[in-house]
Formats: C-alpha cells, structure tokens, sequence
C-alpha cells in the first residue's frame, strides 16, 4: 500500500529528528501532511478506454510510485476521498473527453453517479479546450446520469478546478446544480474553466450549471447555455448561506425557463450570504414565461458589483437587474429599470432605462479572444463600455 511505503521511508529521519530535538530541549514541529499527486491515465478519446471504470484506486500511481493499471478519473477521485482530512490530492488529468456512464445518483462517496469531492482536492486540466468532463455521451444534459461534480456530498469538501470544461449534466437526485453542486460548509475554486448545457429539469429546481451553499469562487472562466427548468438561476444559484465571488468571467446564454411554475434569474439568481462580481460580462441570459424575474442577476441579499457589464438580457420583470445593488461602481447596466442603488452616472455607473436600454455593442458569439475560454469580444471602439472600467 502507498501508505505503508511513505511511512516506511518517513520512520527512520522522523525518529531520528525527534531524538535530536528531545536532546536539545526543544520541541519538535508538527508533521505536516504530504502532498498527493495522481495522474489520470485513461480515458474515452485517447485510450478507446472507458474513463469511468473503477479499479478502486490501486491501478493509481501516487505521487510516480507504484500503479500497474490504468487509472480511471473516477479511480482518482476514490483515491482522494479516502485520504484524511489534512492531506490534500492534486489530480492531473491529460487532454480528453471523460464520460461519467457509472448509474446512480444518490450515491456520495463518488463511485455512481457524479464525482463526490470529499476531502482536499486540486484538479487541474490541460485546458478548457482539451479537457472535457461530461454526464453524458449523448451531446445532451437530457441523457445525463447525475450532475458531474458534488463538493461536500459527504462531509466536507475543499475544491480547486483548473483547466476543464464541465458540461452535459444534469438528472440529479435533489434537483439542484445540474453542472456541480457545492454543499454547505464546503468550497469550490474555478479557474479557467467552461460550464456548459447543464440543466436541472424537475420542479423547484435552483442552479443549471452551478449550486452553491457554500463557498464558490469563478475567476477567468465562462457560464454559458446552462438552464433551470421550472426554478431559479440558469448559470448560477446562490442559495442561502452561499459566499459567491465572480471575476473576469462571463455568463451567457443561460435560461431559466417557465413550464409549469415561475422562474427566474437567468443569469444568476442570489439569495445567499453575499455575492460580488467583478471585471465580469452578464448578457443574454433569459427567464422566459409572463412572471419572469431577473433576466441577467436576480438579486434578493447583498451584492457587489465593480466593473461589469449587465446587458442584453430578457425577462418580464428586470430583463438585465431585479434587486438592490448594494455596491455599484463602474458599471454598464443595460436596462436599470427594476435595479435600485445604482445611478446612471453617478459612481462611473452607465444605466439604461425600459425605454432607452444602452446596446453594450458585444459579438454575440463566444469566440477564442485571447484568453483561456471563449469570451465576447466589444465589436467596436464606439462600445459605451470602452474605457469604462477603472482599470
């Protein structure tokens, strides 16, 4: 086993720096846990293997020792749930498509259904672009086996998230994140990573890409064709207690969609502790039916928001903005006609009215603009949200 080897190799030097400290008279200093390194090595696209089978994790080689077989991204995720709580698991995974095809989704330990994150984990892709993990083989969240990711679906999870696209879930148990679900007390970092054409389809449903109860943190990434069917937040749900922080991001295109009962907040719907977005790019998200609320932020509790463009959405009531900003600085709010404590032009803020809404001249297309997922680019120099911004 991997843990008897470290411990093996540990023993000798630990004693001997016991022994040297207890002769000096000094108190020795706490062991800290290693650090865990596992490399995915199969997967559907480049292996013609099938990245969900599960080997319980011995086919996994820990940090380049042992591991005689392939190593499944489900393989990985056993591995870290079953560290301790202060060891943290860093998983690489290559470039590939990797389809969850495990059934079950009331499982929480990560071996049916999503990918549970119960300890300390960093995974990190070879890029957005490359490295895609889905729900579904069949191009559809319709198709999907649960939700990709669950953060604290027993115990408490700790989360960093690089480099991948998450995209294709949905079908889950509660109803609630159809892309990823972050559970109370728990945290989850996104950095440079695509959220795509998840959904939540049931009733009262909350969160077609992300859930958050916990801690959420998006930075350079993009939200995009995500929906809440018959519920709240298309993109994103804050739900009470949830810390959500977004930066350098855009949310585009997501939908929470009336069947049978009211939705809202397209773009992000907020209820939760508090939610700050920065340097970020709201636009064409929707709530459709005639009770839509909050076409782009659907905003109940606090709210910061610096720097960011809020435009071209569609909603009966607040198409762009249904809320109270509490801090609003730099701002493009296309329509600001049910948003409250945000000026136009006062705190460099620019705000449209129902009749006259300000047209941000965005590309209406995601597109490779330089960074590390897609983004929309201004079309021209005469955007109103040239220079705009305070840095």
């Amino acid at each position: 086993m991997v843990v008897a080897r470290l411990s093996r190799w540990l023993s000798v030097p630990l004693a001997l720096a016991l022994a040297l400290a207890l002769l000096a008279g000094v108190a020795p200093a706490p062991v800290r846990a290693a650090p865990f390194a596992v490399t995915v090595t199969m997967n559907d696209e480049n292996s013609g293997g099938d990245s969900d089978v599960v080997h319980f994790f011995p086919g996994c080689a820990v940090n380049g020792n042992g591991g005689n077989n392939p190593c499944s991204l489900r393989d990985a995720i056993i591995y870290a749930n079953n560290r301790t709580a202060a060891d943290t698991t860093t998983i690489t995974i290559p470039a590939g498509t990797y389809t969850l095809r495990r059934l079950g989704n009331t499982d929480a330990l990560g071996t049916l259904g999503d990918l549970d994150l119960n300890r300390k984990v960093v995974i990190v892709g070879a890029g957005a672009g490359t490295t895609i993990i889905q729900a579904s083989a069949t191009s559809s969240a319709a198709g999907a086996i649960d939700r990709v990711f669950e953060v604290g679906a027993f115990g408490t999870g700790t989360a960093t998230i690089s480099g991948v696209t998450v995209r294709y879930g949905g079908n889950t148990a509660d109803g609630n994140g159809g892309g990823i679900a972050v559970r109370s007390g728990s945290s989850l970092t996104l950095n440079n990573c695509v959220i795509s054409d998840n959904q939540v389809v049931n009733g009262n449903n909350y969160g077609g890409g992300i859930y958050n109860a916990g801690t959420l943190t998006v930075t350079n990434s993009t939200i995009a064709a995500n929906k809440a069917d018959n519920g709240k937040g298309g993109g994103i749900f804050n739900d009470f207690g949830g810390v959500a922080t977004v930066t350098n991001s855009t949310i585009v295109a997501n939908s929470a969609n009336r069947i049978t009962q009211s939705a809202s907040g397209g773009g992000i719907s907020h209820f939760g502790t508090l939610l700050t977005v920065t340097n970020s790019t709201i636009v064409a998200n929707t709530v459709t039916g005639t009770d839509g609320i909050g076409g782009g932020i659907e905003d109940v509790t606090p709210l910061t928001a610096t720097n960011t463009l809020i435009a071209g959405n569609t909603a009966r009531f607040g198409p762009d903005f249904y809320g109270v900003f509490d801090v609003a600085r730099n701002n493009l709010l296309g329509d600001g006609s049910s948003a409250t404590g945000i000026t136009n032009n006062t705190n460099h803020n620019l705000v449209g009215t129902a009749a006259n809404p300000i047209n941000p001249l965005l590309d209406s297309v995601l597109r490779d603009n330089g960074g590390p997922t897609p983004t929309l680019a201004l079309l021209s120099g005469s955007s109103p949200a040239v220079n705009a911004g305070d840095n």
